[in-house]
């Protein structure tokens, strides 16, 4: 191989690099959104639950000590 042949595999292979770097970054901002996407549709969902009268949660099958024990966990919690 010349020089210039080598530069140009050394070039493609740091380009390479780069691709799989940012392919990896991509994913990861992926994961992440999929993540806040779970945790703001927990935060809704258990702030709508607690909102509920005794009769829907009884229309629901939940007690009302089971609603405020879910209404009362962390976004992060499942």
């Amino acid at each position: 191989m010349t020089g210039i042949d080598n530069r140009f595999v050394q070039q493609k292979s740091h380009f390479a690099q780069a691709n799989d770097l940012m392919a990896s970054g991509r994913a990861a901002l992926s994961r992440l959104a999929r993540v806040l996407r779970l945790w703001s549709a927990r935060v809704h969902q258990r702030q709508h639950l607690a909102e509920l009268s005794l009769q829907r949660l009884e229309d629901i099958g939940v007690s009302a000590d089971e609603a405020s024990a879910e209404a009362a966990k962390p976004f992060w919690q499942a």
